[in-house]
């Protein structure tokens, strides 16, 4: 953790969630500061090459993609967490 406080929205745009230690946070709806995915990863492969698959599901919007890599996955990740931060930690 990041060790900054979460900052709240207007009551239209925030709910309040437990944290990983019980907690209790601010968190925005989903919107342009905000994704929520549902991740899978699974290994194919035989013994001697095994590479990991991937997949997102948007949690708002039931949107699927599947990623070869995770390599694939770091980059649109990125791609779509960028310019999206609201802070930047300074660690």
């Amino acid at each position: 953790m990041s060790g900054t406080e979460p900052t709240a929205g207007s009551a239209a745009d925030s709910c309040r969630a437990a944290g990983p230690k019980g907690d209790v946070v601010t968190v925005r709806e989903p919107g342009l500061a905000y994704l929520s995915y549902l991740l899978r990863l699974w290994q194919t492969g035989n013994e001697s090459e095994i590479v990991w698959r991937a997949a997102l599901e948007d949690v708002r919007t039931g949107e699927r993609q599947g990623f070869a890599s995770l390599d694939a996955l770091i980059a649109h990740l990125r791609e779509v967490t960028a310019g999206k931060s609201e802070t930047t930690d300074a660690e």
